[in-house]
């Protein structure tokens, strides 16, 4: 396929430069320079999120009153996805405030639908230079069988190719801060809870930032080729 020749050339040409002088290798080119952009772009997307984690794990320990090593040994066992299942069942089970659970709720929501498979797919497929310098493309491997019409063969494909800038990622880094940040203010929320205090609730305009999202139509699919 052409999109893989011109990716092949480009990183072949990189790789060359590197073995002839290896001094010129640094961690800002350690690829073809289309890709630094993302690659900056994504490296901090996976800061943000792991700090997400964190903190949803320090919500789920302060609401289930286990910490310390006992309570590490079980939820290390446990990805995100199962621990926003458990945080919901926490928030219910501690009978927190109705309007501290809604915005709990539009948080998880945002987190399940909006941040992770867009964040997967960024960091988990592949990425393809072209001859243009301002278009890189991200191939997601999927196998698909269509059958566009009836009576006509089945079409198989493999490959899925979808221009993505550095600025697409930056922008989901931008809306997972915002949801982090969300969740820090639930789980000081939760914690006045505890103390029989109203809880703090998150700010209106993130609020309806989130429910626009969780409105909001899914994109369709690109045509794989």
């Amino acid at each position: 396929m052409r999109i893989e020749c011109i990716y092949q050339s480009k990183f072949n040409a990189f790789r060359d430069r590197i073995r002839s002088d290896p001094a010129t290798m640094t961690s800002k080119s350690l690829g073809p320079k289309e890709l630094a952009d993302h690659a900056s772009a994504i490296g901090y997307l996976c800061i943000y999120y792991a700090e997400l984690e964190s903190i949803l794990t320090q919500l789920i320990s302060r609401m289930s009153g286990l910490k310390g090593e006992k309570f590490d040994l079980f939820v290390n066992q446990i990805d995100l996805l199962k621990k926003l299942t458990v945080a919901r069942g926490l928030a219910i089970s501690t009978k927190a405030p109705s309007d501290w659970y809604d915005d709990l709720e539009l948080i998880l929501v945002e987190i399940q639908n909006h941040i992770m498979p867009k964040r997967n797919r960024y960091v988990h497929d592949s990425w393809r230079v072209t001859m243009l310098d301002t278009i890189v493309l991200r191939r997601t491997d999927k196998t698909r069988i269509e059958r566009p019409q009836s009576r006509q063969q089945p079409v198989l494909t493999t490959k899925e190719y979808v221009n993505t800038s550095a600025a697409d990622i930056w922008a989901l880094s931008k809306d997972l801060v915002a949801v982090r940040d969300g969740l820090l203010i639930l789980d000081d929320g939760f914690h006045s809870f505890q103390f029989r205090e109203a809880p703090q609730l998150l700010p209106q305009q993130l609020r309806d930032q989130l429910i626009t999202h969780r409105k909001a139509p899914k994109p369709r699919k690109p045509k794989a080729r």
